[in-house]
């Protein structure tokens, strides 16, 4: 056993000077398995245990001798020396280890060895007085130092180094290395990012950062141990983010900017990075900050509106905000789901804080189908599905519903020629919500035909039959009181020639259909009507094209001016000779009681006959100059003259619209309390008995299709009904009473 022994012992000696190679090492362990096996355990761990120190102070000895310039050098030298030799050890006695070491909870050879090197080479009397560890750390950190300022140096005997001082003991590489190496970092950091920062514009400091931070994690794969990655990436975080969190968010180039200016490509590379970096929440927290902020704005804005055109460039900047944001998240964020919930949940937020987008939406859908003329049909499709886009956020959708219709009754009646747009948006509205939605928009449509084809049938009895003295060339329009009901019904006195006109469509559409009642809407109606006025004596014909309104304030003028009630439909060479008399004048209040019109409306229509677009009318005298007054004369204007064939007289379909603003658009509260019962009873029947909260959201989501009660309203009506007795309250569930 002594001669095994010896040679355990000439074979260990030999490794820590090593002097053994692959042939020896294969030779020995037949020798140290048999040892292993035939003497005591113990005693050879023992053995072993006194080998290993006498060549681990020996091995020691070289901190004599160590130059500071080549501490590195010399360190890795000895230390992967005496590393290696410990691992060969502990693979030839693995068998020890696990038949004795283990079992006894004694400490392994190898890490006997290497506490005895820590002790002996950093912690004994000499290694203390030359302060060894504290250089060896200082000339690590130098090294890093030198790497960052794009040095050469040796990567992997720092590496061995550092992970030596880890394996040593970790409190230990902490202490002397870690918090140094993080200080000189931290101070290293600071002053490059107030350097970037000063000089550079926030794209491009965060372009710097990146690059720092690239290089950084490459330095922790290199040769940092992993026990220093979080806390070295954390501290380039703070250093070149959080420091400087103000000037990144809100300086003229800062985040807040970038965003708003959408500014993409920079906006991608800070994503990227922070993404890297787990900060992702701060660039959300951001994003969510801003579309908050023009939500406010929004809000502000709608309180302030005063006329049809701001609702327009209101309403197109927050779907073309929608839509740009959509293309941050898109171009710029990766298409980042948690981004586009956000940007979800914003808009849901602030478009739904009052009723006026859902009321305002279909005044912008109005005015682009009719400014339609110099567009392009990709153009309007994307207007459409932008449009559609922000009406998925709508609450309020039964208030949408209502005004759209109106809308599009009064498009309708006052111009077809726009009629395959409107079926694409009323398809484009589908696609985002409830088939519901659109179900009378589409019967309005579809009664178009219908219309068509009496309007064709009447036509044929006009050619067949002339009545009156003066037949018109009259091209009735006939809808469903059902689907038009939003149709305003304004009386007014007619001129004879066309009442008797009116009475013959009348009897013809009676012949037609002897149980309906027709109801003449005569303020979206126009007409081609001769204006005659006199230059020089001379009676000159205008042809124009004139709303009804505007045109029985014409007729009255002509028949004043040419002395028949029944002229100008029809050419008569007599009456374009009669030039004997004056222009006549009226004062708004006569035309208005003449024609049997409201006072406002004919203010709104005279406003047109006197604009400098179409100066037909002229007032001779008027009360204040930028007002028109019951006591304001009017004549007719004999200089005008129309510059073309036919003189198209403005419409006074915005102005109307803005006075009806406030009535038309208001939703009956106690029909949505009706919608929310009806609803509830519908539900219960089905299920008898419910959990409360799930019936809640049951009800929520049946009735989204025309706006989204709040849970306090549906709990309201559900006591209402527990009151009444239809339902009944077992816990937290409801049961439906028979």
């Amino acid at each position: 056993m002594k001669s095994n022994l010896k040679q355990i012992q000439k074979f260990v000696t030999s490794v820590f000077e090593d002097q053994t190679n692959k042939l020896s090492f294969y030779q020995e362990y037949n020798l140290i398995y048999k040892c292993i096996i035939s003497c005591k355990k113990d005693t050879l761990y023992q053995y072993l245990r006194s080998i290993i120190i006498k060549q681990t102070i020996k091995g020691s000895l070289f901190i004599e001798e160590y130059s500071e310039n080549k501490m590195i050098d010399t360190f890795y030298d000895h230390c992967q020396k005496q590393f290696n030799s410990l691992e060969i050890i502990n693979q030839m006695f693995t068998l020890l280890n696990v038949s004795f070491i283990e079992i006894q909870k004694l400490p392994p050879l190898e890490l006997v060895g290497k506490q005895l090197w820590k002790t002996y080479l950093f912690q004994n009397e000499k290694s203390k007085s030359l302060n060894i560890l504290a250089k060896l750390c200082s000339k690590l950190i130098e090294a890093i130092q030198k790497d960052r300022n794009d040095q050469k140096i040796e990567y992997k005997k720092v590496s061995f180094l550092l992970r030596m001082l880890v394996s040593l003991s970790k409190e230990m590489y902490e202490k002397s290395f870690e918090l140094p190496f993080l200080k000189v970092t931290e101070e290293y950091y600071d002053v490059i990012c107030f350097e970037l920062i000063q000089k550079s514009t926030v794209g491009e400091y965060f372009k710097k950062i990146q690059e720092i931070y690239q290089k950084e994690k490459k330095r922790l794969r290199r040769y940092i141990p992993n026990t220093t990655r979080k806390k070295l990436l954390d501290l380039l975080i703070n250093v070149c983010i959080t420091k400087h969190i103000h000037i990144l968010k809100n300086s003229p180039t800062g985040l807040v900017t970038l965003f708003k200016r959408f500014q993409n490509d920079e906006l991608q590379i800070i994503y990227k990075l922070l993404v890297s970096m787990g900060q992702k929440a701060w660039l959300l927290g951001i994003f969510r900050q801003i579309l908050l902020e023009y939500g406010e704005s929004l809000n502000l804005s709608l309180r302030k509106i005063k006329d049809i055109f701001q609702i327009y460039q209101l309403i197109r900047n927050c779907i073309n905000i929608r839509f740009a944001f959509n293309g941050i998240i898109v171009f710029g964020l990766e298409n980042d789901h948690e981004f586009h919930v956000v940007c979800d949940q914003c808009f849901h937020k602030f478009l739904n804080q009052t009723q006026k987008v859902a009321r305002y939406l279909p005044l912008f859908i109005d005015f682009q189908i009719q400014n339609m003329e110099n567009k392009d049909a990709e153009d309007i499709q994307s207007i459409f599905m932008r449009f559609s886009d922000i009406l998925k956020f709508i609450n309020d959708k039964d208030i949408f519903k209502k005004n759209y219709e109106f809308y599009l009754i009064r498009r309708i009646i006052r111009n077809r020629q726009n009629l395959k747009w409107e079926y694409k948006c009323i398809k484009s509205i589908k696609s985002k919500s409830w088939p519901a939605l659109t179900l009378k928009m589409e019967n309005i449509l579809n009664n178009l035909d219908v219309s068509e084809y009496e309007k064709e049938l009447y036509n044929k009895y006009q050619n067949e039959f002339k009545y009156g003295l003066n037949p018109i060339d009259l091209q009735p329009w006939v809808f469903k009181l059902s689907l038009w009901n939003n149709i305003s019904m304004i009386k007014c006195n007619l001129p004879n020639f066309l009442q008797k006109n009116l009475k013959n469509f009348t009897n013809f559409y009676k012949d037609q259909h002897s149980s309906r009642k027709l109801t003449f809407q005569f303020d979206s109606g126009f007409a081609k009507i001769n204006f005659y006025t006199k230059q020089n004596n001379k009676c000159i014909k205008n042809k124009l094209i004139a709303p009804t309104f505007q045109m029985l304030i014409l007729l009255l003028f002509n028949q004043k001016f040419n002395g028949n009630s029944d002229i100008n439909i029809n050419d008569n060479d007599n009456d374009k000779n009669n030039d004997n008399s004056l222009p006549p004048v009226f004062t708004i209040k006569e035309i208005s009681d003449k024609i049997n019109i409201p006072f406002e409306i004919v203010k709104l229509c005279i406003s047109v006959l006197i604009s400098k677009e179409s100066p037909v009318l002229i007032r001779k005298s008027y009360v204040k100059e930028n007002e028109i007054n019951s006591e304001d004369k009017v004549t007719v204007n004999l200089n005008f003259n129309s510059n073309s064939n036919v003189t198209k007289i403005q419409e006074i379909y915005h102005q109307l619209i803005q006075k009806e603003l406030k009535v038309k658009n208001k939703i009956d509260p106690h029909s949505r309390e009706l919608l929310i019962q009806v609803t509830l009873m519908r539900i219960i029947k089905s299920q008898i008995l419910m959990p409360e909260e799930e019936l809640i959201t049951e009800v929520k989501k049946k009735i989204s299709y025309k706006f989204v009660p709040s849970v306090s309203k549906v709990e309201k009506n559900i006591r209402l009904l527990i009151k009444r007795e239809y339902l009944k309250r077992e816990d937290k569930s409801i049961r439906y009473l028979p």
